[in-house]
């Protein structure tokens, strides 16, 4: 397949809702992004928000009874359409995700080698088990762990080391696209540091290209996110560099939090918790919790408006029809 530099990353009008407890539940609505090659975007929002559903509809894993609607182009192709097959040769060799909890992604009864040569073998990047065992090691190297740490188990790493390896199974096949879905969560702060400069380093050096960032905490963002996406409850509502969207907030919600988080790479994010209300289906999904909300805001959800260069959102207070 080809890679995003030929044919770009694409996502127009994506909607997902899942059945739960024989109901249908929106999770994502009219969902839309562009990437451009060497770039990294990060998704921003609180649990709920559907940052997860978009990696996941990446990927092509939201099956059935599940509803996914759109496109999502890659290399030319509609990673919706695919065949099985096709999403098999598609996932981890042109996108991997480096996913939520390192031991959800690691075999407790497997070695961290041979599930990195098992991974290397089933995707045909490697054709002999020695050239895989030879590629895995260097990857582990260059994510700083030693030889030892092919014949040990999950369960003997620390950690931080464990989701080093996780990403490393993340980037051994050499993707265009890795989406890292909060991948410091239950760290600690120091280790968590050290994640995020390893995953920057890793850009910088091209080891990975392009990344579709995945995080509730606005400093993750603001260390490794080139442009950010607002997310609330299934919708995309302000859009811009990182930089313009930490300094200049424009909706409401962008508001909150930035005034709810201390951009401060030692600390950990705190975002205001938000009720449980339900929102109009057909309107804002923030109308219950804004100062500035309007009759109109009940009725419909607002068209996107550049306020400036690069910088959108979707909210009346500026102009959406």
């Amino acid at each position: 397949m080809a890679t995003t530099a030929e044919n770009g990353f694409k996502i127009e009008h994506l909607n997902v809702s899942y059945m739960s407890r024989g109901a249908r539940v929106n999770a994502l609505k009219d969902f839309s992004l562009s990437m451009k090659e060497n770039e990294s975007v990060g998704l921003l929002g609180e649990s709920g928000a559907g940052k997860s559903t978009v990696g996941w509809a990446v990927l092509g894993m939201i099956e059935e009874p599940n509803i996914v609607t759109g496109s999502i182009g890659f290399g030319g192709e509609n990673v919706l359409s695919m065949s099985k097959s096709e999403l098999n040769e598609y996932r981890w060799k042109d996108a991997a995700m480096i996913f939520q909890g390192s031991l959800n992604t690691l075999d407790p009864l497997t070695t961290v080698g041979r599930s990195l040569v098992e991974l290397l073998m089933y995707k045909h990047f490697c054709k002999t088990k020695e050239e895989a065992q030879e590629l895995s090691l260097k990857t582990l190297q260059v994510l700083g762990l030693g030889e030892s740490t092919m014949d040990a188990y999950p369960h003997q790493l620390s950690g931080g080391m464990r989701q080093r390896v996780a990403i490393a199974m993340a980037i051994s096949t050499d993707p265009s696209m890795l989406i890292a879905d909060e991948p410091t969560t239950a760290l600690d702060t120091i280790t968590q540091a050290s994640i995020l400069r390893l995953i920057s380093k890793l850009r910088y050096e091209k080891r990975i290209r392009n990344v579709l960032f995945i995080s509730h905490d606005v400093a993750v963002h603001a260390f490794l996110a080139d442009r950010v996406i607002v997310m609330f409850r299934g919708r995309s509502v302000e859009e811009g560099s990182t930089k313009e969207v930490v300094k200049n907030p424009l909706h409401p919600y962008t508001k909150l939090l930035m005034s709810s988080v201390r951009i401060d790479s030692s600390k950990e994010a705190v975002i205001a918790p938000l009720g449980e209300e339900e929102s109009s289906e057909r309107g804002c999904p923030y109308l219950n919790y804004c100062p500035h909300a309007m009759a109109v805001c009940a009725d419909s959800f607002p068209e996107v408006t550049t306020v400036t260069e690069g910088h959108t959102v979707a909210c009346f207070l500026y102009g959406g029809k």
